[in-house]
C-alpha cells in the first residue's frame, strides 16, 4: 500500500489507497510534465524552474534504484545549472556559514522549525565527526564545538533560520547523484571524476588528493560515506 492518490477537487471523491507503484509514477509523471512547462530557472529560488523538476527526477529515480535515470535526469539539471561554492571562499568561524539562495540553490525549501533538531539539543554523532579530515574545510563550515566537547551542526543551507533543516535541491546533491548512478552502472572513473569534482571544491586549496580506484565496490562505499558528509541534516 502506497499513500491515497487525490486526482480531482471534488470534496465528495474519495481516492481510495494508492499502491506504492502508483505513488511512485504519480511523482514521476508529476515532474515530467512540469519540466515540459517551466522555465529552464526560476527569478526567484523559492519559484519552480526545469531544472528543480530534472533534479527532483533525479531524486526519485535514485530511490527507486533506476540509477540509469537518476543519472541522465542529474545531467540534465546540471547542465542548466551545476555551479558549486568553492569552500575556501567562504568564512569558517561564522554562525551561519551560507548566504541564503547562494549559487549551489536550485528549488529553495525547509522545514517548520524542529525543536527535536535543535542544535541546542541534536549532537553530532562523534564517530561521523571524526571522518572529517583537518584539512576538509566542512569539519569547520558545518560544525560548532559545545563546552562539552561535543559538536552542534550549523551548516544548514537555509540560512535564516539555522533551527529548520533544508529540503529543497542543490547541486551538490546532484554531483552526488550523478556519480553514484554512474558508479553503479560499471562506469567507476566518470563517478568518480563527479565525486572529485565536488569534494575539491570542499577542502582547503592545495590539500585535496583526488580519490582514485578500480573497484566498483570500493568507489561505491567511498561515494556512500561521503554523501553522508555532505548531504547530513
Amino acid at each position: 500500500p502506497g499513500i491515497p492518490i487525490r486526482l480531482k477537487s471534488d470534496i465528495g471523491y474519495s481516492a481510495g489507497r494508492g499502491t506504492v507503484r502508483q505513488t511512485f509514477e504519480r511523482i514521476l509523471t508529476d515532474f515530467e510534465q512540469a519540466s515540459a512547462l517551466l522555465p529552464e530557472q526560476a527569478t526567484v529560488k523559492t519559484r519552480p524552474s526545469k531544472a528543480a523538476a530534472y533534479a527532483a527526477l533525479a531524486r526519485t529515480h535514485l530511490c527507486m534504484q533506476n540509477y540509469e535515470e537518476a543519472a541522465t535526469y542529474a545531467s540534465a539539471a546540471l547542465q542548466i545549472q551545476g555551479d558549486l561554492l568553492d569552500y575556501n571562499d567562504l568564512s569558517l568561524t561564522a554562525g551561519i556559514p551560507f548566504a541564503r539562495f547562494h549559487d549551489e540553490i536550485i528549488f529553495h525549501a525547509g522545514t517548520s522549525s524542529n525543536s527535536a533538531l535543535n542544535p541546542a539539543k541534536a549532537y553530532v554523532d562523534s564517530i561521523l565527526y571524526a571522518q572529517y579530515h583537518a584539512h576538509d574545510l566542512r569539519k569547520a563550515i558545518f560544525f560548532k564545538a559545545n563546552p562539552d566537547g561535543s559538536q552542534s551542526f550549523k551548516g544548514r543551507y537555509d540560512a535564516q533560520n539555522n533551527a529548520s533543516s533544508f529540503a529543497g535541491l542543490a547541486t551538490d546533491e546532484l554531483w552526488l547523484i550523478r556519480a553514484e548512478g554512474y558508479i553503479r552502472m560499471g562506469r567507476i572513473q566518470e563517478g568518480l571524476a563527479d565525486l572529485n569534482h565536488l569534494l575539491e571544491n570542499r577542502w582547503e586549496a592545495g590539500y585535496f588528493t583526488p580519490f582514485s580506484t578500480t573497484d566498483a565496490g570500493e568507489a561505491l562505499s567511498y561515494l556512500l560515506n561521503e554523501r553522508r558528509k555532505e548531504l547530513l541534516y
